[in-house]
């Protein structure tokens, strides 16, 4: 599993970059190993995407939705992506952003 997982996520970074670079790519934890009964969380992951404070978060989540279905299809992992503006990740509070800050691993940055 985790080598699909790492497998996964460079496929999406990859994608992500040729379309359109963003300032920073984030991984947060929303994969850990969570089993409760029949229930197993190892299969998915979020993906933050900071972006310039110009990018139209909602139209850029509409432009990359392919890229996160070709991803979700090849690997078989549910993948979701965030796009967060640059001054709102910086500046931004809430309890969402803080963790972001605090608790993802960076994937890729400029």
């Amino acid at each position: 599993m985790e080598k699909n997982k790492n497998e996964a996520i460079n496929f999406f970074k990859e994608k992500i970059i040729d379309f359109f670079v963003p300032i920073k790519i984030l991984h947060i934890g929303s994969n850990q190993k969570l089993k409760n009964d029949d229930c197993n969380y190892e299969s998915d992951f979020d993906i933050i995407i900071i972006v310039e404070d110009e990018i139209d978060c909602y139209e850029y989540s509409k432009q990359i939705s392919s890229i996160l279905k070709e991803t979700i299809v090849k690997f078989d992992i549910l993948i979701s992506a965030y796009p967060i503006k640059e001054s709102i990740y910086l500046n931004g509070i809430s309890e969402f952003l803080n963790n972001v800050r605090i608790n993802s691993t960076e994937i890729w940055k400029i």
